[in-house]
Parts: structure tokens; sequence; C-alpha cells
């Protein structure tokens, strides 16, 4: 696995705009599932000329989607809408 392919792209919220603009400066990233700390910190070291002070790695699932709940698109909505009135 080569160092540069190990950050997939920065994540960009607005609660990592304000984790940005703190005193301890954090910048948060994804990453391939594959990588450790210490391959995502050497990255970080080699891609942006820093040496990172911590790293931390955590798994983040994708939120449950309930079926059937988008199936009316918001056209169809606002004509069922004036259907009722």
């Amino acid at each position: 696995m080569e160092l540069e392919n190990i950050l997939i792209e920065p994540v960009v919220t607005e609660k990592t705009n304000a984790m940005r603009e703190e005193e301890s400066v954090k910048y948060v990233f994804r990453v391939l599932p594959a990588a450790n700390k210490h391959q995502v910190s050497e990255a970080v070291e080699k891609i942006f000329n820093v040496k990172p002070v911590a790293c931390n790695v955590m798994w983040v699932k994708g939120k449950k989607k309930q079926p059937g709940l988008n199936q009316v698109t918001e056209k169809d909505r606002s004509l069922l809408g004036k259907k009722l009135l």
C-alpha cells in the first residue's frame, strides 16, 4: 500500500471546520479501511511535510435507511396536497 493512496479526501463539514479553528488544530480525512494509525501518520507527514502530534482513527458506519419513505418525490407530494384540498 503506497502512502500517497492512504488519504482519500478531507472531510469538510461545520464540525471539522470548527475543529480546525480551535487552538489545537485538528484535521479530518477519509482513509483506506486497511490503513492503520501508523500508516496514516506517515502519509500525513510525507504529503504535507508536517510532524503529526497525534493520530486518532475510528470507524464511522452509515445511517440506516428505512425502505418506502422516499418513494414519493417532492413533485408528487405537491400534487397530492393540491388534490386533497
